[in-house]
């Protein structure tokens, strides 16, 4: 279970032990911009807009900044609303920045499905996992889609991350306790 931290006074990052790693969450309020990028928590884009794009914004920041202060070798995964879909730009902060991504997939998403991993429906952690597939993007890219049933309302939820070692479940859990982690912030900033 996620367990919320607070760093010089200020709530950071919501934190799940893994083994021997760490993963760390962190919302996008919780990543340094550069000067002048946040104005009151409000972003202040050169082009008038009143916030930057949550993309731009991840391309902005350096690996550092986007590791949060997490050392080499520990694995970092960031969670995000849909719209955060550069693709490529996730391949690279894998491959080069040890950085991993979960989002909800946008409903016009064409990725087609390659692959089927296969769910343990025994394990009740997995209540509402409907399924755990591979899919590639338009980019060439290969990731992961989870999709799962909300038992409680019925909502279908599609999640696309690059990660591949985490099960199912803790995908869908890591998507839920950032609304958790979010709240918090919101509540902050009110």
């Amino acid at each position: 279970m996620p367990r919320v931290i607070g760093k010089g006074g200020k709530l950071l990052v919501g934190l799940i032990e893994q083994g021997q790693r760490l993963i760390v969450v962190a919302p996008l309020e919780s990543i340094p911009q550069r000067a002048g990028d946040l104005v009151g928590g409000m972003a202040n884009p050169e082009d008038g807009k009143k916030k930057a794009h949550d993309m731009t914004v991840i391309k902005r920041s350096s690996a550092d900044q986007l590791r949060n202060g997490a050392p080499k070798g520990r694995k970092v995964m960031l969670i995000w609303d849909k719209a955060c879909i550069d693709y490529r730009h996730w391949f690279k902060l894998k491959h080069t920045y040890g950085i991993y991504f979960v989002t909800l997939e946008k409903a016009n998403s064409a990725a087609e499905t390659c692959a089927i991993n296969q769910v343990d429906h025994s394990d009740p952690r997995n209540e509402g996992v409907l399924s755990d597939t591979l899919v590639t993007t338009s980019t060439g890219v290969t990731l992961r889609r989870v999709v799962y049933i909300n038992p409680e309302d019925g909502a279908i939820y599609s999640y696309l991350t690059n990660d591949n070692t985490l099960p199912a479940y803790q995908i869908v859990l890591l998507y839920k306790h950032r609304w958790d982690i979010e709240k918090i912030f919101h509540q902050f900033k009110s």
